[in-house]
């Protein structure tokens, strides 16, 4: 079988899927699991429709795909802009499909399903401590302590909020966060567990009381010690890797460097643990 995520974002296209899915035949391969790469997508903003409305979406796409997906097939996971929810509509959907006697044993059609479903206590939070082992790692070999290390992270979605949950446990000082609605910094270091609550319940970071918000570019021209791009693709480019002062970049999304930045990185002696490694804590 193959393996990879569903994606539903307004930028989706088939170039971008395909470029996805030959990432996630490295990632098998990197980690030691016999699956081969996939990808899917809705080119959609699941954030301007209703709950109603995505379900629909969801079992609609399901149907479309009928047994082009399956548990000895192709196995879907959720992405950005999916979830757990989804992954329980696609499960659900792709059962009654089957023939009855078949029902129990066609729930390995997705992985990233809710616990109730059949899913992992450990998946959601899955690649985020991921990337976490990775800063571990890396700690280790250059005899440095976890405890203390500036991070600046990009995203806040399932990747980057469950990494700066857990890298906050470890010690770590998450200085500088960022998404779509703008950036947030506080050079002590800020309440991650109170603003990922303000982002759950709010979906962004903007307007969380008690930080002053800064430009965007301050993301990525803010000195820490690691840098975590975990949002889309290609957000990191020749221009922002020039203003950038960081150790280590910790790709915990697909593709955030361009090959521009990569060289210009690799010349100035900055290290990356590259999409492959680093975000595969879920596959």
């Amino acid at each position: 079988p193959y393996k990879g995520c569903l994606r539903f974002h307004p930028a989706v296209d088939l170039d971008e899927v395909k470029a996805l899915a030959a990432w996630m035949i490295f990632k098998s391969a990197l980690v030691g699991i016999p699956f081969g790469g996939a990808k899917g997508g809705v080119t959609i903003d699941p954030a301007k429709y209703s709950t109603e409305e995505m379900r629909r979406v969801v079992r609609r796409f399901t149907h479309a795909l009928s047994y082009n997906i399956g548990p000895d097939h192709d196995i879907p996971a959720p992405d950005v802009g999916t979830n757990s929810q989804a992954m329980d509509w696609i499960m659900d959907t792709y059962a009654n499909t089957n023939s009855p006697s078949t029902r129990q044993s066609v729930k390995g059609v997705v992985t990233g399903k809710s616990v109730e479903c059949g899913g992992s206590q450990s998946r959601e939070a899955a690649t985020g401590q991921g990337v976490l082992y990775n800063l571990r790692h890396w700690c280790g070999q250059k005899d440095l302590a976890l405890e203390g290390l500036t991070i600046g992270i990009q995203g806040l979605g399932n990747v980057g909020g469950h990494f700066a949950r857990l890298a906050y446990e470890a010690g770590c000082k998450v200085t500088v966060v960022g998404d779509h609605s703008g950036a947030l910094r506080h050079q002590g270091g800020l309440p991650i567990p109170e603003l990922l609550e303000w982002n759950q319940k709010h979906g962004s970071v903007e307007g969380f009381p008690g930080i002053e918000p800064v430009p965007n570019e301050a993301l990525f021209t803010t000195a820490v010690d690691v840098f975590v791009p975990a949002a889309l693709e290609n957000q990191i480019n020749l221009e922002r890797a020039q203003s950038m002062r960081c150790r280590l970049i910790i790709e915990a999304a697909n593709g955030p460097t361009t090959p521009e930045a990569d060289q210009y990185f690799s010349e100035q002696g900055i290290e990356i643990i590259p999409d492959i490694l680093a975000n595969a804590g879920g596959v």
